[in-house]
């Protein structure tokens, strides 16, 4: 059993991840949408460890 969960987790760490640098998010009761970016994604220096993954910032926002 033991072995199974070390192959299961040695898996788990090298499966790339995904990342988006950009996010939108909508607040519907003030008719608002906010933008956020991470800057690390965008300048290509973002990693998959403890102090490399940036922030989300928010970078814009407007009403409808």
């Amino acid at each position: 059993m033991e072995q199974s969960q070390d192959g299961f987790y040695s898996q788990q760490s090298k499966q790339k991840i995904k990342v988006h640098s950009r996010l939108c998010k909508y607040v519907p009761k003030q008719r608002l949408f906010e933008g956020y970016e991470n800057k690390l994604i965008q300048d290509g220096s973002w990693k998959d460890e403890e102090g490399m993954r940036g922030k989300m910032q928010k970078a814009k926002q407007f009403y409808y």
